[in-house]
């Protein structure tokens, strides 16, 4: 009897000690909602004021850093242009004096090339006279074979 005493009592306290940290954990989430809320809130007027504060100081900042980068822009376009302009005329020199060079090397090419095409149509020629002037033509095949011939002759032995 005693034992199921016990186990009674044992079982309430446990039901209690489950139903407390169903309350405690229930409060502290309120209690973190609201604490959270708060902060955020109190953060938010910082916050805010910080950036209102702030706020004029660096407008003015950026009104003196673009009243000065536009000046310095200024400043360097004229200066850039001025440059691109100067070497603009250096730069049509140097191009209209390499075009003059260029065209004298074409022209020295086109006629480099008629001497080269010309000269094989000479040889050729002149292979031609020479075969028609010392050989027929079916005298040198048998010759071609003759030498061929030999060639494999040798290769054998």
């Amino acid at each position: 009897m005693r034992l199921e005493r016990l186990a009674v009592l044992r079982l309430t306290v446990l039901r209690l000690a489950v139903a407390r940290f169903a309350v405690v954990r229930r409060f502290a989430v309120l209690r973190f909602a609201v604490l959270r809320l708060a902060v955020l809130r109190r953060f938010a007027v910082l916050r805010l004021a910080v950036v209102r504060f702030f706020a004029v100081p660096r407008f003015a900042v950026d009104r003196l850093f673009a009243v000065l980068r536009f000046a310095v822009l200024r400043f360097f376009a004229v200066l850039r242009f001025a440059v691109d302009r100067f070497f603009a005329v250096l730069r049509f020199a140097v191009v209209r004096f390499f075009a003059v060079l260029r065209f004298a090397v074409l022209r020295f090419a086109v006629e480099r090339f008629a001497v080269v095409r010309l000269a094989p149509v000479r040889r050729e020629a002149v292979e031609r006279l020479a075969e028609d002037l010392f050989a027929p033509p079916d005298l040198l095949r048998v010759f071609e074979l003759l030498l061929a011939i030999n060639v494999l002759l040798f290769g054998v032995c």
